[in-house]
C-alpha cells in the first residue's frame, strides 16, 4: 500500500509516521541488521554468497509536549564483486568488476502531543 504506516503505540518507534512520536511515554531505540546467504550451483560448480548490511538506527524520546526522534538509514547501497574467466584464442582472459558505496539519510523529526 505504498509504505502506509499508521500504527502507533507508546513503546515502539514508527519511522514512517512521525505523528506517532507524540504518543511515546519513554525513550525507545531500534537498530536493524540484515544477513543474506545465497547458494548458486551449476552442473560443474557451486558457490555461496553472503551479504551483511546495516539497515537503520533510530532513537526516540518524549520531551514535554513533544516527541522527538533522530537516526540514520541507508537510502541506497551498491556492492558487487564479479569475476569471470574466458578463453579468447590462445589466451585466458580474466575480468574482475568491483564496486561499493551508497547514500545514507540522517533524520530528526518531532511531533506535538
Amino acid at each position: 500500500m505504498g509504505g502506509l504506516a499508521i500504527y502507533q503505540d507508546s513503546l515502539h518507534i514508527n519511522t514512517l509516521n512521525p505523528a506517532s512520536y507524540a504518543k511515546l511515554q519513554s525513550t525507545a531505540f531500534t537498530i536493524g541488521f540484515t544477513n543474506t546467504s545465497t547458494n548458486i550451483a551449476s552442473q560443474n560448480s557451486s558457490s555461496k554468497a553472503t551479504r551483511n548490511s546495516f539497515d537503520y538506527f533510530a532513537l526516540a524520546f518524549p520531551a514535554g509536549k513533544f516527541g522527538m526522534a533522530f537516526g540514520i538509514m541507508p537510502y541506497s547501497f551498491v556492492g558487487y564483486n564479479i569475476q569471470n574467466k574466458a578463453q579468447e584464442n590462445e589466451f585466458t582472459v580474466s575480468r574482475q568488476y568491483l564496486g561499493d558505496g551508497g547514500i545514507n539519510r540522517a533524520f530528526f523529526e518531532s511531533d506535538m502531543k
